[in-house]
């Protein structure tokens, strides 16, 4: 696949006219949940759009209006590399003919329904802010859009725009917002703030930075990063995958065989990284370790009744471990270059009420497909780099670790 694929995104991408954009980085605003549990970020200045990395487009609300749009054709690279990264629930569909000519039509997944819809693929200029403070807004034109009706998306609270895909489509707006023809590389720099307070904010950066934090003295973030391959999945190819080899619990590995966090022959298994699920889901038999391994490195904290989804939840006082998030056990995700993604009680344990924590990981049964999907409690305040063009996921850990949050990061606005 990738020998048809990135000869035609190169020339896709030469297709783009835009300014000359080498001196700044892109970036928007993040701000965590309200109504529903996924993160939104800032585009045309006041436009939100949810966060979703599996996501293959920039999915926007677009009535119909007098001005017809402008379609992609069906012949164009553009329209080939969208059938190919359509969401993986949905089936092919048919192209349509607008003003005689054949138009270009694309899926979009509704998370919240589970549902499929199709349209037509038109281009807008897309407004972003910059690093350049001589340059603050952006301008990029012919961006690639699935213009949908608001009825699909139904299921979204007002003031939501659409869906910003994120995922290793070459149209995702990840793709097209940190592009070569712009003057940047292709990576994006995501980092999800806390979801305990509504005025956080992260931020997504498209290009390669550097990432500034200003909390203290100025540190370049890419010091603080670990790198690991991001893993093509041919089945579902617009999922961010990483390969897993083992987890451990307080310093105790789980006993798992080889093929546990593998593919199976059908494209299902492996670790998927999901800004749409909210706690990090496990297959039943890895769940199970987990509880069982945090039960007992806890068992001197007073526990309190389940809260659904969790089924190990603590009961806080002034003077509990819990309190104090690092002072309860290390999550270590074992990754099969090495490294090591180290959760934290920031990232493992969820506050549902005042005096009452939770285990934040939620059993996925015993056949889930994929079987561990990261979600996004575990993502806040951590900073994740995907490097496009190297296929490479560069991530942090806690920024707490450095004093930091992810509203610390400098973006010259």
């Amino acid at each position: 696949m990738e020998k048809i694929l990135f000869p035609l995104l190169f020339f896709f991408m030469a297709l783009i006219t835009t300014q000359e954009a080498s001196s700044q980085t892109l970036f928007a605003r993040v701000s965590p949940p309200s109504s529903l549990p996924l993160f939104t970020l800032t585009l045309n200045s006041n436009e939100s759009y949810f966060v979703d990395i599996t996501a293959p487009l920039l999915v926007r609300r677009c009535e119909g209006n007098s001005t017809p749009r402008a379609t992609v054709p069906c012949a164009s690279p553009a329209c080939f590399i969208s059938r190919l990264f359509r969401p993986a629930p949905c089936p092919l569909p048919n192209n349509t003919f607008v003003r005689g000519q054949c138009a270009c039509v694309a899926s979009s997944f509704d998370p919240f329904s589970a549902t499929c819809g199709t349209n037509l693929l038109t281009t807008e200029t897309i407004a972003v802010s910059s690093t350049n403070p001589r340059n603050p807004t952006f301008l990029v034109p012919q961006v690639i859009v699935l213009c949908v009706p608001t009825v699909f998306l139904g299921g979204l609270p007002p003031g939501i725009s659409g869906v910003a895909g994120l995922s290793r489509s070459p149209l995702s707006t990840a793709s097209q917002l940190s592009s070569l023809n712009l003057g940047l590389s292709r990576k994006f720099a995501l980092c999800l703030p806390s979801s305990d307070n509504a005025n956080n904010r992260g931020v997504v950066f498209f290009g390669k930075g550097p990432y500034m934090l200003k909390s203290g003295a100025s540190l370049d973030s890419s010091r603080i990063l670990s790198e690991t391959p991001l893993i093509l999945n041919s089945r579902i190819p617009n999922g961010n995958y990483i390969s897993l080899r083992g987890i451990s619990v307080n310093g105790k590995d789980g006993r798992f065989g080889p093929s546990t966090f593998a593919f199976d022959s059908n494209g299902g298994g492996g670790t998927l990284l999901s800004t749409t699920t909210q706690y990090t889901t496990l297959r039943t038999d890895i769940y199970r370790f987990i509880l069982e391994e945090f039960s007992n490195a806890t068992s001197q904290i007073p526990r309190a009744d389940p809260v659904s989804p969790f089924r190990l939840c603590f009961r806080l006082s002034s003077n509990s471990p819990v309190q104090n998030s690092f002072n309860v056990p290390r999550i270590d995700l074992k990754l099969n270059n090495g490294r090591i993604w180290s959760v934290y009680g920031a990232n493992s344990l969820k506050k549902v009420s005042d005096d009452v924590a939770c285990l934040a990981f939620v059993d996925g049964g015993a056949s889930p497909s994929p079987t561990v999907v990261i979600g996004s409690y575990q993502m806040e305040n951590n900073l994740l780099v995907f490097d496009l063009a190297r296929s490479v996921l560069g991530f942090s850990s806690s920024l707490s670790l450095f004093n930091a949050s992810c509203s610390d990061f400098q973006t010259g606005s």
